[in-house]
């Protein structure tokens, strides 16, 4: 299959690194602004083009996805109480240098643990903040707001001062 051509790899690489604009990445590319106004949906349609990013994309969703897992993974460790493994790097404020790097192995404090576990069971969506109840008042407490706020609104309404005009004949 053939490859895309340098303009091409140029449109690409700069739609990716442009928010995603089709337009400014086929004028930085080199193309005219006509040609770009028009040709952006024949470029993203064109397969070479479109196998080029999904290529390009591939490589950072498996990255994100990485990052991801460690993440998860590490609030599951806390919230379970297992031992973790934390860096403690102490720096010279001046000139920037680690002056001791120590490591130390152990659970995470008690507070620790209890927010990593709420955390991974919202993740699982097992965790609910507030029961029922509590919502259900808070509910309740919203709908009487509204209502004494329509009734303060109606009140003044009704309380407005009436403001007649007169001409200079005495006319209303």
């Amino acid at each position: 299959m053939k490859k895309i051509n340098k303009k091409q790899k140029a449109f690409c690489d700069n739609y990716l690194t442009n928010n995603f604009n089709a337009y400014q990445a086929a004028v930085k590319a080199g193309y005219t602004k006509n040609y770009a106004n028009q040709a952006t949906k024949f470029l993203l349609g064109n397969i070479r083009i479109q196998n080029y990013l999904n290529e390009r994309t591939e490589k950072i969703e498996k990255q994100v996805d990485n990052e991801v897992d460690k993440v998860l993974t590490n609030i599951y460790l806390i919230g379970s109480g297992n031992p973790i493994i934390r860096d403690y790097k102490t720096t010279d404020n001046l000139t920037g240098e680690v002056i001791k790097n120590e490591k130390v192995e152990g659970s995470a404090s008690f507070k620790d643990q209890i927010a990593a576990a709420e955390l991974w069971l919202k993740t699982q969506g097992k965790f609910r903040n507030e029961n029922v109840g509590i919502e259900e008042a808070k509910r309740r407490k919203l709908e009487a707001e509204a209502k004494l706020a329509e009734s303060k609104l109606q009140t003044d309404e009704q309380q407005a001062p009436q403001i007649t005009i007169y001409d200079s004949w005495g006319r209303e």
